[in-house]
């Protein structure tokens, strides 16, 4: 994802393009209050349509990298998914052999001294043994999937924020642009 852009730098995007805006602004303001007395002159009309130009060339700018962020979002979302259905696919497996070992050893007698050693050994395979506590280790797996899709819900809350934001910012530069275009007629 190299072609990927933070959010951070395009604020800071946003931000240069919003001083800019404004000095133009000034700068047009005081051409037109100067163009009033002398009359409307060609050189207002074209730098009029030179802002009007550049404002709609950084905002396609903008719209691009805020798509190719959507869709490398997009594309994560789908492996994380593909990804959780394979882990949930491996442990109703896991437990699925749990299920028959635990039938098999009801139907053989674990009243056998040897029944009851398998039976020891193989619950202590299904947990991690710390020095104070003991975990299950599908317990374990679903704690991580559960980590890893509230994650990946934080994250795709976020980037909606940041994208709204961006949209009003985009809405404020249009609302001005089309101000600055009725004082101009």
């Amino acid at each position: 994802m190299a072609n990927s852009v933070s959010n951070d730098a395009l604020w800071e995007k946003l931000s240069e393009i919003s001083q800019q805006l404004n000095s133009l602004s000034i700068k047009q303001k005081s051409q037109v209050s100067s163009s009033d007395q002398i009359g409307n002159t060609s050189d207002s009309i074209s730098i009029k349509n030179e802002i009007i130009n550049e404002i709609k060339e950084h905002a396609k700018l903008l719209g691009m990298h805020s798509d190719v962020n959507f869709k490398a979002n997009e594309q994560n979302v789908k492996m994380i998914d593909e990804n959780i259905r394979k882990i949930f696919n491996i442990v109703a497996r896991i437990r699925k052999q749990q299920r028959e070992t635990s039938e098999l050893q009801a139907e053989n007698g674990s009243g056998h001294r040897s029944g009851l050693l398998e039976t020891q050994v193989k619950d202590n395979r299904e947990y991690f043994n710390f020095r104070f506590f003991q975990i299950r280790k599908s317990s374990l797996v679903i704690a991580i999937l559960v980590f890893l899709v509230l994650t990946l819900t934080l994250f795709c809350i976020k980037q909606q924020n940041d994208y709204a934001l961006l949209n009003n910012e985009y809405y404020k530069q249009s609302i001005s642009v089309k101000e600055i275009q009725t004082e101009e007629k």
